[in-house]
């Protein structure tokens, strides 16, 4: 069984503690219908931009309650591909979904630049 999904960037910018800006990415997706579902697997990895990751390994995953459609995910700039599994309650997992690739630009503003200006011939 596959699982269709779909992930927005949310307007919001968050900045964290060491002042360096991360997006905020919802994903959002069809629920399964398996009676013995357990749980989702959100999986996502940065990959050089144009390519499509193959989640064989080399990824990160945020587990996602059986009773929700939708999650939210503060990643830092880069280039990112997203999938999509459930797990049943026998530790079965589906197929991924078709990835979903996208780039999270970077909002940080420039450094503010610090000159003075001196009136010369005076």
């Amino acid at each position: 069984m596959k699982i269709l999904l779909a992930i927005s960037l949310i307007l919001a910018t968050l900045v964290t503690a060491a002042s360096a800006q991360a997006e905020l990415i919802k994903a959002s997706f069809n629920a399964s219908t398996e009676a013995d579902l357990d749980h989702y697997d959100l999986k996502y990895a940065i990959t050089p931009e144009g390519t499509i990751h193959d989640f064989v390994d080399n990824y990160l995953t945020k587990e996602i309650a059986k009773d929700q459609v939708t999650s939210e995910l503060s990643i830092p700039a880069g280039y990112y591909c997203f999938t999509l599994t459930a797990t049943d309650t026998s530790d079965n997992e589906s197929e991924n979904a078709d990835p979903i690739c996208l780039a999270v630009l970077d909002k940080t503003p420039p450094a503010k630049k610090i000159f003075t200006i001196e009136i010369v011939g005076r």
